[in-house]
């Protein structure tokens, strides 16, 4: 057969499946019955009768999803929450003995003991699962975070000499930061030896990435920069971008 003659068949059986309808005759396709099945639609239903008339009343408009004055409110909650608990938790450590010079925010952290051991600057962010922790004899000033630091989640600082953070640093989740080892020397179990102590020193504006870990008697210059996972064993200039295992000096800022 011709392709045109192809086409006009083509054409007349369509029209037998769709037949005309008059002007008043609504356009939604007729009503169908099916066998009914588990996970199937009920007996005559007609999706487009239900698309039709679906509404969603969520505030939707041209410009997106409108749910800013759905969410304040619970946004307010929240945030007065969290601001009650932290100063609680200020009040708290306060009468334990840290010295808070003004308002920490702090979430769900730990500080196990020797509270007299650490002082804490104004502004400074202590964020959820972070742990001060202080050994040895007591001391005042062992642990000092200077003003406006910031604390990631779950990162450890484990003070037994001193540990001295500078102002406005940014801290990265899951760092650990010690001035301290065990001896290993030969002949007695590592855990029964003492330990080892060096003063550790992180100088203003330093930022340390997601995963650092800082080994005793390093001291980091101000602005620093310590690239995510680096172990850092010796001491970091100022300004300079430190990376790698152990870390080593990999740029500068300008």
């Amino acid at each position: 057969m011709p392709i045109s003659g192809r086409f006009a068949a083509l054409s007349s059986a369509t029209a037998d499946t769709h037949p005309s309808r008059s002007a008043g005759e609504s356009r939604l396709p007729a009503r169908r019955n099916a066998p009914r099945g588990l996970g199937s639609l009920p007996l005559n239903v007609s999706l487009a009768y239900f698309a039709e008339k679906l509404e969603i009343p969520c505030g939707i408009s041209h410009g997106g999803v409108d749910r800013q004055n759905q969410l304040n409110p619970l946004h307010r909650i929240i945030r007065f929450t969290d601001g009650t608990t932290s100063r609680l938790r200020n009040i708290w450590f306060r009468a334990l003995g840290v010295r808070l010079d003004g308002y920490v925010w702090m979430r769900r952290i730990s500080i196990p003991r020797q509270w007299s051991d650490i002082t804490i600057g104004n502004g400074v962010g202590l964020d959820d699962g972070v742990i001060l922790l202080c050994s040895g004899q007591p001391k005042s000033d062992r642990l000092i975070i200077s003003a406006g630091t910031y604390i990631n989640r779950y990162t450890i600082i484990d003070a037994s000499d001193k540990i001295e953070i500078g102002d406005h640093c940014m801290i990265g989740p899951h760092c650990y930061i010690t001035d301290h080892d065990h001896g290993h020397a030969l002949g007695s179990p590592v855990a029964q030896q003492p330990l080892i102590g060096s003063p550790v020193c992180i100088g203003s504006g330093v930022w340390v990435g997601a995963g650092v870990i800082i080994l005793k008697g390093v001291t980091i210059g101000n602005d620093a920069v310590i690239g995510a996972g680096a172990v850092v064993t010796k001491s970091v200039p100022a300004n300079a971008i430190v990376a790698g295992v152990p870390a080593r000096e990999i740029g500068q800022r300008s």
